[in-house]
């Protein structure tokens, strides 16, 4: 086959290009040969790879044949003429800044009517993007003088009105609602009456995604939004966004079946489908029916079963075979702990409920996970990485923790116009040596209350789940000018964590002996006799023993997002142990938290208390002061925010405090995430609580109230931080008319009441 030599390549039309880089980019050499049929096709390519560079407006390539074998080819270019300036009129809303970096427009380049229409584009669509959906640009290219090789551009802007979508108009649509529709879609028309959505094409083309899932759900696996369009309004800030709907047939689930299940009945199958027959076909349902089987082999250890389907159709009924691969089960090969730099793996180890060689179950891995961050020694527990299978098909698992500061300095500071400064201080040891005791110490003082008191506590006794501890304190409070007390004791304890009725049950007994004296009688205090503390022979001592029983399903001890707890406790004091005070005291407290909307986590909490004497009733004051109820503020007793601590409750005839033989709380809390990373929540709240002087005068109806708002703050050194403003409805003043007021609670260290 005949071929051809290039002998010679020229170039012709450069002025600033490099005749060199013209050669090169066209990709033909001199020497080259080339036949007859191919020369074509390398010239054609040749011209593309040119225009590829963009320096040119016009390219062609020539041959002057010198022999039957020999050419020499000639490149004639136009080059286009390059940027000197970019002007931008009429902008107002984008600075000139901006409109260089979205055009991608700069100096010195060259120009053509494809860039200046790329450029054009980009800056309509960065206004776009800000609202101005009718702004128009209109462009000039102007010589620079007698220069024809640079060129000055002006782009005039007219940036129009910024424009919002006001109304959405769905067409076509019988089987869902307007508000229906609009309630999957991301586009809006603005929460208030007076603001308007904003329009992101992107947006709109997944909201017909979203539209047609939602239609799905119905049965209308057909359904599809067929057109949209913008129709602006006359003052042309507003435009309705205008969507066409094809609803199609409704299909209908007609069977369900299933095959290749052995290890499940047909009743524990039949209890998480979410979709039966008869039914307008679901996909999304069917998916979460699928996930549903799926999750009860995963809990029996059969983490790789598989749950597929096969369906099929006649007219609009559709018949379903969820067709299920078991596998096989998998155990727990190890289980690997990282991250614990302080804590000693042991204390991690033996809070999980899933072992090695235990069938690998979900519920007890995410139980096993919850266990370890109710220690309150890690910001964070996670399963990472993914469980890996080993070379037989069991799993590794690798359980990775986040360790916080577990020694916890604690102080707090308070006012009040009664009690002048209070506060206290001290040192929290949870996680001592890393071995899990705690140790504690803690030193409040104040013109009311001076108390110091050492603790020490071991979780894991003989390397049982049984608790024991004691702890040792001495306490002045000076209620009033009209008399002083002191209380000085020491407490045991021994706790279990139980497996019936279920492994959120723990109990715990404990006795305590104090001694309590109320001395430094003023000569003015005058009480009615029922009352009168100076009838008693001090000091007095009880000697009480109580039982405890709680359940915790919190998913977290610090701001929980769901479950759980609930307490009981009994004391027992006098009788056969002894000591002069002699009384029964019950304690039930509940509380529920539940995901509410958005991040908000809502929080049901009750209290209820009742202390009586052996002897029944009595208003003599056989029930000793210092174990009656006296709720208000952040009181130990019972929180009723908005009124001063250990205010609420009876009182005698000069008003002081005499403390109540019932108690009733209520609060309702909705806590919110504000920097979740740092653990800073807020609040809004109301309490309700109030305590009586006996079961009789009990009324669930007769409250003291308040609503308000507060901040909470984990820091490692502190703690928990708590910041409260609550407005307490029913105080009163001499005359005994209700005034509100606002009142501050403050609160420093591990635990807020």
């Amino acid at each position: 086959m005949a071929t051809v030599t290039v002998t010679e390549i020229r170039v012709e039309g450069t002025r600033r290009t490099d005749d060199n880089l013209i050669v090169v980019s066209s990709g033909i050499a001199a020497g080259g040969s080339h036949t007859l049929t191919d020369f074509q096709d390398v010239v054609t390519r040749a011209v593309r790879q040119l225009w590829l560079l963009g320096l040119f407006s016009d390219i062609q390539i020539e041959g002057e044949i010198v022999s039957n074998t020999e050419v020499i080819l000639i490149i004639r270019v136009e080059e286009r003429p390059y940027l000197n300036t970019v002007t931008f009129t009429g902008n107002k809303k984008l600075k000139r800044k901006d409109l260089l970096e979205t055009s991608r427009l700069r100096e010195g380049i060259p120009l053509g009517p494809s860039r200046v229409a790329q450029a054009v584009e980009r800056i309509l669509m960065n206004y776009r993007d800000e609202g101005y959906l009718r702004s128009e640009i209109e462009y000039e290219v102007l010589t620079v003088g007698d220069d024809t090789t640079r060129v000055n551009l002006v782009l005039s802007i007219d940036e129009g009105p910024k424009v919002g979508i006001n109304r959405i108009v769905i067409l076509g649509n019988e089987a869902l609602s307007d508000r229906q529709i609009r309630r999957v879609m991301e586009t809006g028309t603005g929460f208030l009456f007076f603001s308007r959505g904003s329009y992101d094409q992107k947006k709109v083309e997944d909201d017909k995604q979203l539209i047609a899932a939602r239609y799905s759900e119905a049965g209308y696996l057909d359904a599809r939004v067929e057109s949209d369009s913008l129709i602006f309004g006359q003052k042309g800030r507003n435009m309705t966004l205008l969507l066409t709907v094809e609803e199609g047939p409704q299909y209908t689930l007609r069977n369900l079946t299933w095959s290749g299940i052995e290890l499940l009945a047909d009743e524990e199958v039949e209890a998480v489908l979410a979709i039966h027959g008869a039914e307008p076909y679901n996909e999304a349902k069917l998916s979460e029916t699928m996930a549903a089987i799926q999750g009860l082999y995963f809990e029996k250890g059969y983490v790789y079963a598989n749950v597929d389907r096969d369906r099929s159709f006649e007219g609009t009924n559709v018949d379903v075979d969820l067709r299920v691969f078991e596998g096989e089960p998998a155990n727990v090969a190890h289980i690997f702990i990282t991250g614990n730099t302080r804590t000693k793996e042991h204390v991690i180890r033996r809070e999980l409920l899933l072992k090695p060689g235990n069938l690998f179950s979900r519920n007890l891995f995410e139980r096993s996970l919850r266990e370890v961050m109710a220690l309150n020694y890690f910001s964070n527990v996670e399963l990472d990485p993914p469980p890996t299978p080993t070379m037989d098909g069991d799993l590794d698992v690798t359980i990775k923790v986040t360790e916080k500061p577990t020694g916890q300095a604690m102080f707090g500071a308070g006012w009040s116009e009664r009690d002048g400064l209070i506060g206290n201080i001290g040192l929290m040891l949870p996680n001592l040596f890393g071995s899990g005791q705690q140790l504690d110490f803690t030193w409040d003082f104040g013109r009311i209350r001076r108390t110091i008191q050492f603790g020490f506590t071991e979780p894991w006794l003989f390397n049982t789940p049984t608790l024991v501890g004691f702890n040792v304190y001495r306490s002045q409070l000076f209620w009033n000018i009209f008399y002083k007390q002191k209380r000085e004791g020491v407490g045991f304890r021994i706790g279990r964590r139980l497996r019936w009725p279920d492994d959120y049950f723990r109990t715990s007994i404990g006795y305590r002996v104090e001694d309590t004296t109320f001395y430094d009688f003023d000569e003015n205090y005058s009480p009615s006799a029922a009352f009168d503390l100076r009838r008693y022979d001090w000091p007095i001592r009880n000697s009480s023993i109580s039982w405890t029983i709680m359940r915790d399903s919190r998913d977290r001890p610090e701001f929980p997002t769901r479950g759980s707890i609930n307490s009981m406790r009994i004391e027992l004091a006098g009788g056969p142990l002894g000591g002069d005070e002699q009384y029964v005291k019950w304690d039930l407290s509940q509380s529920f938290f539940f995901p509410a909307w958005w991040s908000f986590v809502m929080g049901m909490k009750v209290r209820a208390g009742l202390v009586e004497g052996y002897s029944g009733w009595d208003r003599s004051g056989f029930v000793p002061f210092n174990v009656k109820y006296l709720p208000g503020g952040t009181s130990f007793d019972g929180q009723i925010r908005g009124y001063e601590n250990r205010r609420v409750g009876p009182k005698d005839f000069d008003g002081l405090e005499v403390g109540g033989q019932s108690l009733l709380i209520f609060t309702l809390e909705f806590t919110f995430p504000l920097v979740p990373q740092q653990s800073i929540f807020g609040l809004v709240f109301a309490d309700a609580g109030n305590s009586w002087l006996d079961l009789g005068d009990t009324d669930p109806f007769d409250l003291k109230r308040s609503l308000g708002f507060g901040l909470r703050m984990y820091t490692p050194m502190i703690g928990l931080i708590g910041f409260d403003f609550a407005f307490g409805f029913d105080h009163y003043d001499k005359y005994g008319r209700r005034r509100g007021r606002w009142m501050p609670h403050f609160q420093f260290g591990t635990q807020f009441y």
